[in-house]
């Protein structure tokens, strides 16, 4: 019995400090907007580990890419986006050419 106590006593502490896939995208957004283009992809790469088929993350994962210069993988995640129903990423294809 006291063992279940002990242990019902650090369960709120051990789920504590996960971050759930909306935080991700929500951090990839932040970056974004402050400029952390790097950090904007790392996050948006994670949140798709968690929901692979939202486009709209590859949609904001491809402007990161774009602005650092990597248009090809910018047109890539465009692309990923479109396939999934993204019609905002299909206009950025348009508009890079691609």
């Amino acid at each position: 019995m006291k063992k279940l106590i002990v242990v019902l006593l650090f369960v709120p502490f051990i789920s504590f400090g996960q971050v759930s896939a909306l935080d991700y995208f929500n951090r990839g957004i932040e970056k974004f907007g402050s400029g952390d283009y790097y950090g904007a992809i790392a996050d948006f790469t994670e949140y798709g580990k968690f929901m692979p088929n939202d486009g709209e993350a590859y949609r904001f994962k491809g402007f990161c890419k774009g602005i650092i210069g990597d248009m090809k993988g910018a047109c890539e995640d465009w692309r990923k986006a479109v396939s999934l129903g993204d019609s905002d990423s299909a206009v950025q294809l348009e508009e890079n050419g691609n």
